[in-house]
């Protein structure tokens, strides 16, 4: 089921409970999920410029600032506000 239809569905509950239990839910795998794309984003950043490409071409293909680029290449982990390690 994807998260749309997930969502679709926990609003459609008429309980409240139900619907804070399917939404919480929803919010966990989502983040899960949120945490393993961003790390491997920041994996193909870093594999990019060991292949020789720029800083602006990194910036074009992930569609992220300067300014983020340059802390993944640097091995900050933005996740979790500390240097990677």
């Amino acid at each position: 089921m994807t998260p749309e239809t997930e969502l679709k569905r926990a609003m459609q509950e008429t309980d409240p409970r139900k619907r804070a239990a399917s939404l919480a839910a929803l919010l966990d795998r989502l983040g899960a999920v949120r945490k393993d794309v961003l790390t491997a984003r920041d994996a193909t950043a870093r594999q990019l410029h060991s292949a020789g490409a720029s800083g602006a071409e990194i910036q074009r293909l992930l569609g992220i600032s300067h300014g983020r680029v340059s802390q993944i290449l640097s091995g900050w982990d933005e996740h979790r506000g500390k240097a990677a390690g």
